[in-house]
């Protein structure tokens, strides 16, 4: 798989990517960085949604998403921006008493992609 490099100066193999599928919906703008509303990013020491960083501006567009699953869900740069991987833990916007969170917020749900007949290239 392709190499991502991460904050901490290392480096992470991708695994799989997920494609979200082209259909209008609302992103946000950081930069030239376009990103889902929900995804986690990395900004000044916290994890934070995209629409709370400085700069962030909604738009509107009909464009593919991707993201992937790496090594260890640990979080890679793109942008310039540190961003969560599938299953990376945001201390912060994650509540752990919530299902949802419990299944996006760890290598559950990348042993459930593993399982999708798509592997290792999903779409969704």
């Amino acid at each position: 798989g392709d190499v991502l490099a991460t904050p901490s100066d290392g480096q992470v193999t991708v695994q799989a990517r997920l494609i979200q599928s082209e259909g209008p919906k609302e992103v946000v703008r950081l930069g030239e960085l376009l990103i889902s509303k929900p995804h986690g990013i990395f900004s000044a020491g916290q994890w934070i949604k995209p629409v709370n960083a400085i700069g962030a501006e909604i738009i509107e567009t009909d464009i593919e998403l991707y993201n992937f699953i790496v090594d260890d869900c640990k979080p890679f740069i793109v942008e310039g921006w540190s961003v969560a991987s599938i299953g990376t833990f945001c201390e912060g916007t994650h509540d752990m008493l919530r299902a949802k969170h419990q299944l996006w917020a760890s290598k559950k749900i990348v042993d459930l992609f593993k399982m999708h007949p798509g592997w290792p290239n999903i779409r969704l």
